[in-house]
């Protein structure tokens, strides 16, 4: 028989020793230095410091950066007068197996001096026609300017958003460009659509990872 105060007590011990195994089971799944969340994330991304133009970006592992090598397809810059390309994060050619997804690749590319005005019209090497961004949101806590491009060729389209951000006297151009078959060329049912949205987002995210070192 249990008397009334052996039961408080009784009580007592098992809340004691419950709130003992919770406490070991919070340390023992708490990273080290800080109370971070064990998130998987931090394990698929890469950081890429660039000192030299003041400039931080976040890259998926999905992407590999590539500094200052030209892509298969490039495009160049729109940043005709000092532009400089400094990397490509792009897409693994087998990234979409079976889809009509031939290349993606996130360009770029600076140009110190100017103004904020230049920075927010383009012109591609090559032609003669100049693009007006227009506002875009922000990118980095700065205003941001982004245009649109196409083309088609040989049953290839070409597809690009250029977004430009002015700042520490610079003008940085993020271009991200795909190319993908024109599914009429193929026989009904041998591949599917690749998924634009989706690779779009991804590069987007790495321009809306950028960090500007300096004000």
């Amino acid at each position: 028989m249990i008397f009334p105060h052996q039961h408080i007590r009784l009580l007592l011990v098992i809340s004691l020793l419950l709130l003992i195994v919770g406490i070991w089971m919070w340390v023992g799944n708490t990273p080290q230095g800080g109370l971070m969340p064990n998130n998987s994330e931090y394990e698929n991304i890469t950081v890429i410091e660039l000192p030299m133009y003041n400039l931080v970006l976040t890259v998926p592992k999905l992407l590999t950066w590539v500094p200052e090598s030209p892509q298969m397809h490039t495009t160049g810059a729109f940043l005709v007068t000092n532009a400089e390309i400094i990397g490509h994060a792009l897409f693994s050619r087998d990234a979409y197996p079976g889809t009509n997804l031939f290349d993606a690749y996130l360009q770029v590319a600076v140009a110190k001096g100017g103004s904020e005005a230049q920075c927010s019209t383009g012109q591609q090497d090559g032609n003669t026609r100049v693009l007006q961004f227009t506002r875009s949101g922000t990118v980095a806590g700065r205003i941001a300017y982004a245009g649109t491009f196409n083309g088609a060729a040989a049953g290839t389209f070409f597809d690009g958003v250029v977004t430009r951000v002015y700042a520490n006297g610079t003008c940085y151009e993020f271009s991200s460009n795909i190319f993908s078959g024109n599914m009429g060329n193929y026989p009904e049912g041998a591949i599917t659509e690749f998924p634009e949205d989706e690779v779009r987002s991804v590069m987007q995210s790495i321009i809306n990872s950028a960090e500007l070192t300096t004000q």
